[in-house]
């Protein structure tokens, strides 16, 4: 009788084990980022996460479908798009006008390549081009996403991070108009290069492929908008505050980062012209002559030209930096906590 006994108690000891691991496992956090950590980089399955990606996807495409009916813009996008001769057509000619040109006092040749996708496809309809820029942002907030759940290791908190990411108004602009898409683009590589960092620093210094996928990503994005060049002193960032590795081995492996951002930030100041310039000198600078009320006419009886003062600067919050400060907060929140 006594063994009988014996053996139900322990039988009731596995469940009540059982039970409490499972209670473990969902109020306790789980593990941060760090390159010796035990879980996967992206936890939770990739049938989980690939619903969560598109789902955020979709999201982004439906809280942006009214800017489906918009036209195009006077300011800008007759220059990148509509009067652009060099996305009309997948030729061998425009695409070296386009990877080693500048154009409209600008470089960025995956901006361009954009259109040049977009031209292919639909020509000159602006829906088309809406929709482009639509899905480019779910892609940027399924990037966001996943960065948020490889920081962090939980789904709902990175899911939700992402969603507040779609919500924020302050991508209303790079999406919405179809010339400031460079800012998503920009993002839809740069984010992901990040993860591929992570990966190379989980898995040591012997994974160059999972660096080199990293520094390929950079150098997209990089050629999406020149202001991803500051995407180093986020990876610097990573190294020294969340991982405490040394300066100096930290510093070695940003080199390529910076050579390639210093390459795409000449390329950009070759591209910027001085102030004054008239419209018969550079024809692209006539649109904004044409759009912004601080361009004055020249007031000479024999010239028909616009002279253009430097505006003063304005900066706004690109999805790109908004992503950047979100993986700063919520990779310095887990070190903060050790």
């Amino acid at each position: 009788m006594s063994l009988k006994v014996t053996s139900k108690m322990g039988r009731n000891k596995k469940p009540q084990k059982s039970r409490r691991q499972q209670v473990r496992r969902l109020t306790e956090p789980a593990d941060s980022y760090s390159p010796t950590m035990s879980r996967p980089i992206l936890p939770g399955g990739w049938q989980v996460n690939t619903a969560m990606f598109l789902l955020l996807m979709i999201g982004t495409l439906a809280l942006y479908w009214s800017d489906l009916r918009i036209g195009f813009f006077i300011i800008d996008d007759y220059g990148y798009v509509t009067d652009d001769p060099w996305i009309k057509g997948i030729t061998l000619t425009n695409l070296r006008h386009i990877l080693f040109t500048p154009h409209f006092a600008n470089y960025s040749p995956v901006h361009l390549l954009s259109y040049l996708l977009d031209h292919t496809i639909a020509g000159l309809n602006p829906l088309a081009y809406h929709l482009s820029s639509n899905i480019w942002a779910g892609v940027v907030a399924g990037c966001v996403f996943l960065v948020a759940l490889a920081l962090t290791g939980r789904q709902m908190i990175a899911f939700a991070a992402a969603a507040l990411f779609v919500v924020h108004p302050a991508h209303v602009e790079a999406i919405a108009w179809i010339s400031n898409r460079k800012d998503v683009i920009a993002a839809a590589f740069t984010l992901p290069s990040f993860v591929c960092y992570l990966c190379y620093r989980r898995e040591g210094d012997k994974a160059y492929w999972w660096y080199g996928a990293s520094l390929f990503l950079f150098l997209l994005g990089v050629a999406g908008k020149l202001s991803v060049a500051t995407f180093p002193a986020v990876l610097l960032a990573l190294d020294l505050f969340v991982e405490k590795r040394p300066l100096k081995q930290s510093l070695l492996d940003k080199v390529p980062f910076l050579l390639v951002g210093v390459v795409i930030a000449v390329g950009a100041a070759s591209a910027q012209p001085p102030t004054g310039l008239s419209v018969a000198a550079a024809p692209t600078a006539a649109i904004t002559a044409a759009a912004l009320p601080w361009h004055s006419a020249s007031s000479d009886a024999g010239t028909e030209s616009a002279t253009i003062p430097a505006p003063a600067w304005t900066y706004a919050v690109s999805p790109e930096t908004s992503a950047v400060r979100m993986v700063i907060a919520v990779s310095a929140s887990p070190a903060k906590s050790r």
